[in-house]
Order: C-alpha cells, then sequence, then structure tokens
C-alpha cells in the first residue's frame, strides 16, 4: 500500500509529498493513523479539553503502562500539531478542534452557559469553566 502511495505521491507537487519523506509522523508505525483517530475521537468528546499525557494516555488506552504510553502520547502530539496543542509548559495537550470553541461548558452542570453567566462569575468559579466537548454525532461524520 505504501508503495502505491508512494508512486501517486511521485506526480503530486513537493508541498503535498508528507507522506513520501521518511521523517513523515505517519510512516512512524503501522499503527500511527489509528492513534492519531483514537487521540481526536477521546480529546474530542471528554469533559475536560486539556489534560497532561499521562491523563489523555489513560484515557486513550487504560489497559496501558501509563509511564511509557504517556510519553508515546505526548510524542504523537508533538508530531501532529494540525491536530493537537501544547499548552506553554508543555505539560498539557487540546485539541486544536475543541479550542476553537469558547469556555462555556460548566462541569458542574454538564451544560453550556451564556456569557452573561460567565461574566458575572468570579474568577475561580471560571477557572471552573471549560471548553465544550463535541457531540458523538460530530465525530463519527
Amino acid at each position: 500500500m505504501i508503495s502505491s502511495l508512494k508512486k501517486r505521491l511521485s506526480k503530486t507537487p513537493q508541498s503535498v509529498k508528507t507522506l513520501e519523506s521518511p521523517d513523515s509522523p505517519y510512516l512512524k508505525n503501522t499503527n500511527r493513523l489509528g492513534d492519531v483517530i483514537a487521540a481526536i475521537q477521546v480529546m474530542a468528546t471528554y469533559r475536560y479539553y486539556k489534560m497532561p499525557h499521562d491523563g489523555w494516555a489513560d484515557r486513550i488506552a487504560p489497559n496501558e503502562d501509563i509511564r511509557f504510553h504517556a510519553e508515546k502520547w505526548k510524542n504523537l502530539i508533538r508530531e501532529h500539531p494540525k491536530f493537537f496543542r501544547l499548552d506553554s509548559a508543555v505539560d498539557k495537550a487540546s485539541l486544536v478542534w475543541r479550542r476553537q470553541f469558547p469556555k462555556r461548558y460548566d462541569l458542574e452542570k454538564c451544560d453550556l452557559i451564556s456569557l452573561e453567566q460567565y461574566e458575572g462569575m468570579t474568577e475561580p468559579k471560571k477557572r471552573q469553566i471549560l471548553r465544550t466537548p463535541l457531540p458523538s454525532t460530530d465525530i463519527k461524520r
């Protein structure tokens, strides 16, 4: 399959040839695409939009060794900046898709709040308001 893809890419402009490069993150291993999709699905729908890598590792693949797999997921997230972002301290990750939404999701109520409600909150309460999870119907399309 890879060789046929490389043949098609040989006729593609150089700026599009990301899969042909031996350094392409999609060619790291045979499970890479599945891992990217799994991370997108979990990070899109989980109630927290940003977590440390070991938290995501536990949510994405709960039966695996957390210490080893936290590093695996951290590397996957770093190598796919089109989909994932790291915070400035580089210890928490989020899905780009969710970052487009304003922080209006109340964790206590598991519901959206209005801008007026958000603006009327104290600063400690505002820190409990996150970006909304995506509905599962958005992920299945």
